[in-house]
């Protein structure tokens, strides 16, 4: 947890903005931008079979789901998951759960 300081700003989130001497640089780790996304995704997992979930956002590495009590899988489950919005079959992409939390999983992509 970061204390309150001067030189430094929460602005939203996890983001953490450190403010030195006029200049603003964002610490957050991430590599992609998040995008918030309203869309149906089909989650599939050989035991729990495929789920009909809608996403609140994503990114070039991974995908937010809401999923509330649907899923119950710990963190490392890998799923297969496949865009439901689109025109025409879109492809398999294939995640792995990162992060739960009360309203849905955090996934990152990855290939094999």
């Amino acid at each position: 947890m970061y204390k309150a300081s001067p030189h430094y700003v929460k602005l939203s989130g996890k983001n953490l903005i450190s403010i030195k001497k006029g200049e603003v640089v964002d610490n957050d780790k991430r590599r992609f931008v998040r995008t918030e996304l309203d869309s149906e995704v089909k989650l599939m997992h050989s035991e729990m079979g495929s789920i009909s979930v809608r996403t609140r956002d994503i990114s070039g590495g991974g995908v937010y789901l809401l999923t509330g009590d649907k899923v119950n899988y710990p963190v490392g489950t890998e799923f297969t998951l496949q865009a439901m919005d689109m025109a025409g079959e879109a492809p398999l992409v294939k995640a792995v759960i990162v992060r739960l939390e009360p309203d849905g999983i955090a996934l990152q992509f990855y290939e094999d």
